[in-house]
C-alpha cells in the first residue's frame, strides 16, 4: 500500500474575491449615477444620508451611502449607536454626549468606505466582536478623564477603515 498524498489545490483566493467585490461596487455606483442623470426616480431602501436620534437620546442611528456625512450628537443619556457606511465617508462626533450609566454600545458596519467616531475623553472604547478585512484603529482604548465610562465597539469592516478617537 502506498500512502495517500494530499492534493494541492490552488484557486483565486481572497485577492480575487476582493477584486470582484470592488468591481461589483463600481458597477452598482455607476448604475446609480446613470439612473440619477437620466432623471429616473429611485426607490431607496437605505437613505444615503440619514441620522436618527431617539427623543430620549438613548439611541443614535446613522447611515452614509456613497457620500460624505458628518453628524454631531449631544445626547445626555446615550446608551447605543449604530452606524453604517457604504462606499462613502461617515463621521459621528459623540464628544458632547453623556453616557447613561457606565456602559454603552457602538455597532459599526463599513463596506468600502471610511468611518470616524469621536468620543468624549472619559470614554474608554473596548473592541468586542469584529470582522476586519480593512483597517480598525482605536485611539480611544483608554479614558483620558474621570469618571471612566466604557463603550463596547462591535464592527464589520470590509475593504474600508474605521477610526475611533477622543
Amino acid at each position: 500500500m502506498t500512502a495517500m498524498q494530499a492534493e494541492e489545490r490552488t484557486g483565486p483566493g481572497v485577492g480575487a474575491a476582493l477584486l470582484a467585490f470592488a468591481l461589483f461596487g463600481i458597477i452598482a455606483a455607476g448604475s446609480v449615477v446613470v439612473a440619477q442623470r437620466s432623471g429616473a426616480r429611485l426607490i431607496d431602501p437605505w437613505p444615503s444620508d440619514s441620522f436618527l436620534e431617539s427623543t430620549d437620546g438613548e439611541t443614535i442611528k446613522m447611515v452614509a451611502v456613497m457620500r460624505q456625512v458628518r453628524r454631531r450628537s449631544e445626547a445626555q443619556s446615550f446608551r447605543r449607536a449604530e452606524m453604517v457606511t457604504i462606499a462613502g465617508s461617515g463621521t459621528i462626533d459623540l464628544s458632547g454626549a453623556r453616557m447613561a450609566g457606565e456602559k454603552g454600545r457602538l455597532e459599526v458596519v463599513v463596506l468600502g468606505g471610511r468611518t470616524l467616531v469621536k468620543v468624549p475623553p472619559e470614554w474608554a472604547v473596548v473592541t468586542g466582536d469584529s470582522l476586519t478585512l480593512g483597517s480598525l484603529t482605536n485611539r480611544a482604548d483608554r479614558a483620558e478623564a474621570q469618571p471612566e465610562r466604557t463603550l463596547r465597539l462591535d464592527a464589520v469592516i470590509l475593504g474600508g477603515s474605521l477610526e475611533v478617537t477622543h
